[in-house]
């Protein structure tokens, strides 16, 4: 018997059976989705799901709102984003006339959910990171201190930030948005080479110097940026199996100590570099040892493709007329030890052994030369 003619012999009326119908759909689905291995919850008020979370532990709080984020992104659920960022932020006074979801991150400490908004005819980039997060002091002390210096320097350019409130779980950020223009796919390399050109330039400013060495210690600590921190065992322990147990990695991180240190964007790859000069998300910028910026630059472009020929002939041609000769040695320690660390994941790919043995040997022989250079090197009273 269908399911009409059972509605109909139940004396149902019309919008019995249509609620009937309604409700059996809506359990056949639910069931499916459960089958697929999705959770299926009623969506809330903002005011609900502010409640509701409130007193749960922090990273399930932040998890939560994660969840419902990425599900109201995708379903362009604009009006009930909105609230819940009200919610969550209640000293944000803006009053928008119009608001566009324009795209998504993967980042571990931010909502990944971006907006396009219009308040008082004035258009900005919307961006909320949860306050747990170092992203937040790296973003302000960035704006606080170098933007002003880069502003003036049209070979790098950075959106403007123009305003952030803080809540009692994330701080969003506004900032100018700008029309940005993707650059073609044979223009990337090139681009990315010159940017972190421009900002080893910066970094040799008399006024931008002084920012450099009064910077917070956490800006400067190499050791807590993310590609480092989560591959530097992995990279000591194949380390050991190719060149022995006398040799150990983590040695060289004391002469990577002593380096340079420069402006480093951080995450410099094709998604984050735009024409005319742009160079957006700064979120994970740092003052690091010269070299880690071009090492990651060569992850992105390269993977482990790269010999330690390779290395040297991009480096000597994209680099060598930029930095100081006086700090070259240190450089290329550094981008090779970097480099190495960073491609650590890829190591089982035909022929990787022999290129990391070679890059190694390499590593050795500079961390070998620098040491003889600083024990030669006269002390001063």
């Amino acid at each position: 018997m269908n399911l009409l003619s059972k509605a109909l012999e139940s004396n149902f009326n019309l919008s019995k059976i249509g609620a009937y119908v309604k409700r059996h759909f809506n359990y056949r689905v639910l069931k499916t989705m459960c089958h697929l291995g999705f959770y299926v919850d009623n969506l809330p008020s903002a005011e609900s799901f502010y409640l509701k979370t409130r007193n749960y532990p922090l990273a399930i709080k932040e998890d939560e709102l994660r969840k419902i984020t990425i599900f109201l992104r995708k379903a362009n659920n604009r009006k009930l984003y909105g609230q819940i960022l009200q919610k969550f932020v209640p000293q944000m006074d803006m009053k928008f006339s119009h608001t566009q979801f324009t795209g998504s991150g993967s980042g571990a400490y931010n909502l990944n959910a971006f907006r396009k908004v219009i308040n008082n005819d004035e258009v900005f980039f919307e961006k909320a990171h949860f306050n747990s997060s170092i992203e937040i002091v790296r973003l302000n002390w960035f704006y606080d201190n170098i933007f002003a210096s880069m502003k003036d320097n049209n070979n790098i350019k950075a959106p403007a930030l123009c305003c952030s409130f803080e809540g009692e779980l994330i701080t969003i950020f506004y900032f100018n948005f700008v029309e940005l223009v993707s650059s073609a796919e044979k223009e990337v390399g090139a681009i990315v080479f010159n940017l972190s050109r421009e900002l080893y330039k910066l970094s040799q400013l008399p006024d931008v110097k002084d920012k450099i060495t009064e910077a917070p210690i956490f800006l400067r600590d190499y050791k807590i940026y993310f590609e480092y921190e989560r591959k530097i065992e992995e990279a000591e322990k194949r380390a050991s199996e190719l060149l022995g147990d006398s040799f150990h990695l983590k040695d060289i991180e004391n002469k990577i100590s002593e380096s340079p240190y420069i402006l480093t964007h951080g995450d410099i790859h094709r998604g984050n570099v735009f024409a005319d000069n742009y160079l957006i998300d700064w979120d994970t910028f740092g003052i690091y040892p010269i070299g880690l910026e071009v090492a990651y630059i060569l992850l992105f472009l390269k993977k482990c493709k790269l010999s330690y020929q390779d290395l040297n002939d991009i480096l000597d041609r994209e680099y060598r007329t930029t930095i100081l000769e006086e700090q070259w040695d240190s450089f290329e320690l550094n981008c090779l030890y970097f480099y190495y660390v960073f491609t650590i994941h890829s190591s089982t790919e035909i022929g990787s052994s022999e290129i990391q043995t070679d890059i190694l040997n390499r590593i050795v022989v500079l961390n070998n030369k620098k040491t003889v250079e600083l024990s030669s090197t006269p002390l001063h009273n």
